[in-house]
């Protein structure tokens, strides 16, 4: 949802739902 954001953000880190 965030493409601003790059996926190695560690806004993105934090959540392991991401990496899942």
């Amino acid at each position: 949802m965030s493409d601003s954001l790059p996926p190695e953000s560690p806004a993105n880190r934090s959540p392991p739902s991401g990496l899942r």
